[in-house]
């Protein structure tokens, strides 16, 4: 499946649970074992791509919250939830709702925009050797850049670097923090510096993106931005339907 070019908007408005873009992966490798606090099982790698041997594409979509919602405790934009195995999650621009990814394995999210999300980016209930990736994104957050449920006690356990981290309240003065709750444990509160030692964003950087003119939705980078230095490369902002469309529509159906 490949899933481009969209403006989703207003959507899931009654449960406030999951988000606009919402997948299960519960196919036959599936355990009850990976999920909700009962404690990671990791299967192989290749069992659960030889059940998923075609990846899921999201790319250059505008997810966006709506004005004056509160948007409900575990929306995210794009929710690769229970057993979502091998997507390529990329050019994504999510407006006040973030990404999340739970038990599952290979999915590569990156090179992607997060502004103010209500909830935090999330990496839930996954386990050691899961192969995800998570690189190149701008994440820009009032609250936690990333919250962890039930994190496995080993680290690094996924790669996460090359990041750019910003707080956009005026004047600039709190540095957000990493939350993470191992399993059977408290949170943990880790400042970006704490989260490098453990071998988490080596890389990354709080830094302003220095965005053309968000005021306008033009949220790509100015060529002095720090996320250029870090990997991280313009997309297009011209996301849903063309002004032609429905003259092309009513041409087509007339045709």
């Amino acid at each position: 499946h490949i899933i481009e070019h969209n403006e989703i908007y207003d959507t899931v408005r009654e449960t406030r649970d999951h988000g606009p873009f919402n997948s299960w992966g519960r196919e036959g490798f599936w355990c009850q074992n990976h999920s909700h606090r009962f404690g990671g099982v990791s299967h192989p790698h290749p069992v659960m791509i030889g059940r998923m041997p075609e990846q899921t594409i999201i790319r250059n979509n505008y997810f966006h919250g709506i004005e004056g919602y509160l948007i409900g405790d575990y929306r995210q934009a794009i929710d690769m939830d229970d057993g979502s195995t091998n997507f390529h999650v990329y050019n994504n621009l999510c407006v006040d709702i973030a990404i999340s990814i739970r038990e599952g394995e290979n999915r590569i999210v990156e090179n992607n925009i997060v502004i103010n999300p209500v909830v935090p980016f999330g990496m839930h209930v996954l386990y050691d050797g899961n192969h995800d990736v998570v690189r190149h994104n701008i994440i820009v957050t009032r609250g936690d850049v990333y919250h962890m449920n039930d994190a496995p006690p080993t680290q690094p356990w996924l790669e996460i670097d090359g990041n750019l981290f910003f707080n956009d309240a005026k004047p600039w003065g709190y540095k957000p923090y990493i939350t993470v709750q191992p399993r059977g444990e408290d949170q943990r509160k880790y400042s970006l510096e704490q989260w490098q030692e453990l071998g988490y964003d080596v890389h990354s950087r709080y830094a302003d993106p220095m965005f053309v003119d968000p005021d306008h939705g033009d949220y790509r980078v100015r060529q002095d931005s720090p996320a250029l230095e870090l990997g991280f490369r313009n997309f297009a902002m011209d996301f849903g339907l063309t002004d032609e469309f429905p003259t092309m529509w009513v041409e087509e159906q007339s045709s």
